[in-house]
């Protein structure tokens, strides 16, 4: 994915996993799947800010990473992404089994 988009000083961009419109053969309302994706909390590291206090061992692009619920400034992406930029501190926890 491509973005123009750039962290600042210790933020990091992150690209929030979607939120399915259907259950079964059930389609969400528009309502619940935007209740959903504001409970969503796992996302996939896009780009790390310059002076972000992380171990770049593990917090890196490609990262999966769970993120504190309310964290962070939603900004726009393409089509139907959710993209967010978060403080460093705003990490919860890493995926260690691997890459997304």
């Amino acid at each position: 994915m491509q973005t123009n988009w750039e962290p600042h000083q210790h933020r990091i961009l992150v690209k929030v996993d979607p939120v399915d419109d259907k259950v079964g053969t059930i389609i969400l309302t528009k309502e619940t799947v935007e209740r959903e994706q504001n409970q969503q909390v796992m996302a996939t590291i896009l780009k790390v800010g310059p002076t972000a206090e992380v171990d770049e061992a593990i917090i890196h692009p490609g990262a999966r990473v769970l993120i504190a619920k309310w964290g962070g400034t939603n900004i726009p992406g393409e089509g139907n992404e959710q993209l967010k930029v978060i403080n460093d501190e705003d990490i919860n926890a890493v995926d260690l089994g691997g890459d997304a």
